[in-house]
């Protein structure tokens, strides 16, 4: 700042205005020296003018009208320029807030495209009396890492409802084991059933769903030893 006013005192010496509006002119100085400080003055002045508005951070940027018909390829592009001209926007200028307002509307698109997807996964893994099962569920959960940077109100929300699922599954399971613990080893058709429905509720490929087959299948081949011996 120091340094724009001592530019413009250069300059107004030089086109012979005084600090009390009275005109004079120095005939030593010419036309050679006042220019470069001419030139300087009114780029000290834009300077002052574009950092006090916030400046321009790049090319505009324009949404599209409707974000949801827009190509995936596009909005994630949009996402990216944005967030690049935010960086190096001035914090609390105009220019930060709309470009703040656009990465805003252009991520909670992406963002609700993502759970769309999470939420049509979920459904296409089956449910089990009701319930997803479980190693679905916690697959789903550990791949929301998108969807929270690019809106955290759709993350919380998607969240939320996979937590639910979550607790529900996780409940049903608590409760078959506890039937299972009850049953006596000669009950076993109830044993093998409860075995199945609790391997089926912890989902494919979990190390649960293991252990309950694995059981499940130590008792079939017991009682297939048990025939055996009878005959």
């Amino acid at each position: 700042m120091l340094r724009n006013l001592h530019i413009a005192h250069r300059y107004a010496f030089c086109h012979g205005v005084g600090t009390r509006g009275v005109h004079f002119r120095s005939q030593s100085r010419t036309m050679k020296n006042c220019k470069p400080a001419y030139a300087l003055f009114v780029f000290s002045i834009l300077a002052m003018f574009a950092a006090g508005c916030g400046g321009s951070t790049g090319p505009e940027i324009k949404l599209p009208p409707e974000p949801q018909a827009a190509s995936q390829a596009d909005l994630e592009s949009l996402y990216s320029q944005i967030s690049v001209q935010l960086q190096s926007a001035k914090p609390g200028s105009d220019n930060a807030s709309q470009l703040a307002g656009q990465l805003k509307t252009v991520g909670s698109e992406l963002a609700q495209r993502a759970a769309a997807v999470v939420r049509t996964r979920l459904s296409e893994a089956g449910r089990i009396e009701g319930r997803v099962p479980l190693g679905a569920i916690e697959r789903e959960l550990g791949s929301l890492d998108e969807i929270e940077r690019y809106d955290a109100d759709v993350h919380q929300e998607i969240s939320r409802d996979l937590t639910r699922e979550l607790e529900s599954t996780k409940a049903a399971i608590d409760s078959r084991e506890r039937e299972l613990i009850a049953l006596s080893e000669d009950r076993v058709l109830p044993r093998l059933q409860l075995l199945s429905m609790l391997s089926a509720l912890s989902g494919t490929g979990s190390q649960d769903q293991a252990r309950y087959a694995q059981e499940r299948d130590d008792i079939l081949r017991e009682v297939s030893k048990e025939a055996e011996e009878a005959i």
